[in-house]
């Protein structure tokens, strides 16, 4: 509690003008005694010398006609005189060797006082007693001194009085500046503490309290606007009670309406996940059904080129077994060197042809059955990447054979792979399959190209090209999208490019991009590991 008094605006302020008073009056109070004490000097330097002039004027004459004793009489009168009036309190004449020649005043046997100098007349005023000496030639021209003591009690007793008085009138003028600085401090004070007790009210959320107004000063202008923020905060709490109130309202009809949408989404949800098991049940069906018609491409080729080689041969024995039969019933009616000629020559033509025929039909068989296995299955093997590509596009050539559309192949023998020929293959027969489908629909004349170099250290670059009728750009960045097709509804199911796409990036460990420009062409791009990752 004192601690708040002390620092309190109402201490301050008393205390700040009772100083400021103090300092006042101290500083007016030493002014006075100082004047005063000037004026004590300068009076008492007047009358030393008014006296000292009276005196020199009073006794040199009888001390030049050595007529000192009259004098006794007049100037214990005189001193008498001064006493009532506070004047010389005794007179001394004296030889330079301090031998008295006259005395009045002092008692008899009482030692002579020093006299002073009366520059120093404000210390000997102090005391209430002024000691003058001063020369004066005596009757045998020797020179002596006149000493005579002059009272200034009168004089210091009335600056006395005149400090005292000016002390008691600072006084009192320091009761009457802190009466009126109560009577005029303590209703500020008040007002202020009601300002204070009012701000407190508010702080503890009494929006009620009103801070009050009287009179037109600073205070009530303070209070004034006290107000204005008091009933504006009252008024804002009200409508934030009104906000809190319809914002609960609202959180609770959001929270059913999260809740209800959470229940449909989870509905849907489910829904979603059975579309997505089925859409994964249908891809892998068309997926098989992917593989399996790139078997029966991969059988219907095999028939196609083993037809010939085999027709060949077959018709080279049949045509060797007839002329046989005819040869063994001339023999029987008797052989003739023409007819020996003859079939020996038929038998010369006949066995390479059909020998070679029969080593095509092998090779044919065995490149074939290489291609079979691979894409029927996900061996890791090591192979040349041309010997893959040669193989597998060879099964797909009689598809175009008949066609203005040639296949180039231009691979470096020596790039040697460690990878999935199977899966490689698939990739081979689906870009092919996929460039005779929409690249050359409309039977124009182009040509596919197969490139591949080595780019960097055990990496590879296998590109595809065309110069059909290109991909529209808004078609281009959904080409490797599952389900998507231009010719839906025309034998394309949308997965040859995604399973492409699958196959490089999951199984081959490479990336896949395609360029496009219409009427010009596409390039498929393929950036191949040479050693495959594992199969997990």
């Amino acid at each position: 509690m004192k601690a708040l008094l002390f620092h309190s605006l109402r201490f301050r302020f008393l205390a700040l003008t009772l100083g400021m008073l103090v300092v006042l009056g101290v500083t007016v109070l030493f002014n006075g005694y100082r004047v005063i004490q000037q004026a004590m000097v300068e009076n008492g330097l007047a009358t030393v010398k008014h006296t000292s002039q009276i005196l020199n004027l009073a006794v040199s004459p009888s001390a030049l006609t050595n007529q000192l004793a009259e004098l006794n009489v007049y100037l214990s009168e005189l001193i008498v005189q001064e006493r009532e009036h506070q004047g010389l309190t005794y007179i001394i004449v004296a030889k330079e060797d301090h031998t008295l020649l006259l005395k009045v005043g002092l008692p008899a046997g009482s030692a002579v006082p020093p006299a002073d100098d009366t520059k120093n007349i404000a210390l000997a005023m102090s005391h209430g007693l002024v000691h003058v000496r001063q020369p004066i030639l005596l009757s045998d021209n020797s020179v002596g001194y006149l000493q005579y003591g002059l009272s200034v009690e009168l004089l210091r007793n009335a600056a006395q009085r005149s400090l005292k008085q000016g002390a008691l009138l600072i006084g009192i003028s320091l009761l009457i500046g802190t009466v009126l600085i109560l009577l005029l401090g303590i209703p500020v004070v008040n007002r202020i503490s009601l300002l204070i007790r009012a701000s407190e009210a508010l702080s503890k959320g009494d929006y009620q309290q009103v801070a009050p107004e009287d009179g037109s000063d600073e205070i009530a202008r303070l209070a004034h606007y006290f107000n204005i923020m008091s009933n504006a905060i009252r008024q804002r709490i009200l409508a934030l009670e009104e906000s809190r109130v319809d914002f609960c309202v609202l959180n609770q009809e959001l929270e059913w309406r999260v809740e209800e949408r959470t229940q449909q989404l989870a509905r849907v949800n489910r829904t979603l996940e059975e579309t997505i098991v089925n859409l994964k049940q249908t891809q892998e069906s068309l997926i098989y059904s992917e593989k399996l018609a790139s078997l029966g491409s991969l059988v219907a080729g095999i028939a196609h080129e083993l037809n010939t080689p085999i027709g060949n041969a077959l018709m080279a024995a049949s045509t060797l077994e007839e002329r046989s039969h005819e040869f063994m019933l001339e023999v029987e009616k008797g052989l003739k060197r023409s007819a020996l000629d003859k079939y020996l020559g038929l038998v010369g033509a006949s066995c390479p042809l059909i020998t070679r025929n029969l080593y095509r039909a092998t090779e044919l068989i065995t490149s074939f059955k290489h291609v079979a296995v691979d894409q029927s299955s996900s061996v890791r093997r090591e192979f040349r990447l041309r010997q893959v590509v040669c193989e597998v596009s060879d099964t797909l050539r009689h598809t175009f054979k008949n066609s203005p559309i040639t296949l180039e192949i231009e691979i470096p023998e020596e790039i040697m792979m460690d990878s999935y020929p199977g899966a490689l293959g698939q990739v081979i027969t689906n870009l092919i399959t996929n460039a005779l489908i929409h690249a050359f629909s409309d039977g124009r004349a182009g040509c596919m190209r197969f490139y591949a170099y080595q780019s960097v250290e055990h990496r590879v670059m296998l590109e595809f090209s065309d110069d059909g009728m290109g991909i529209a750009p808004e078609h281009l960045k959904h080409i490797f999208d599952p389900f998507f097709t231009t010719r839906l509804g025309s034998g394309g199911s949308g997965l040859g490019l995604s399973i492409v796409h699958n196959i490089v990036e999951a199984v081959l460990g490479g990336r896949a991009q395609v360029k496009s420009v219409l009427e010009q062409g596409t390039r498929f791009s393929f950036d191949l590991p040479l050693s495959a990752p594992n199969e997990e």
